[in-house]
Order: structure tokens, then C-alpha cells, then sequence
């Protein structure tokens, strides 16, 4: 069950909608680090050749 944020108004951001959205753009984030990571290493394979 979502709980109000204290100090926010009844119509404010409930916990659970502030931490999907902050989960979900910093997830997007790393990945992308991880990837040019990989990509900087020559780690990442180009997947039309294997397939």
C-alpha cells in the first residue's frame, strides 16, 4: 500500500510512484554506463555476426 510523502500535499507523489520513477531512470542510466563501458573495452560482440 502507497503511503503519502510527509510534508506534501494529499494530491502529492506517493512513495512508491517517487521510487519507480527514480528506479527506473537510474537503471536506464547504468545501463547505458555499462554499455559504453563494454563498448570502450571492445567487450561487446555485434550480434549480426554470431546470429
Amino acid at each position: 500500500m502507497a503511503r503519502v510523502v510527509e510534508g506534501e500535499p494529499a494530491g502529492g507523489m506517493q512513495v512508491d510512484e517517487l521510487m519507480e520513477t527514480l528506479y527506473e531512470s537510474l537503471l536506464r542510466r547504468l545501463r547505458a554506463d555499462f554499455r559504453l563501458e563494454r563498448e570502450r573495452r571492445g567487450l561487446v560482440a555485434d550480434p549480426g555476426f554470431w546470429g
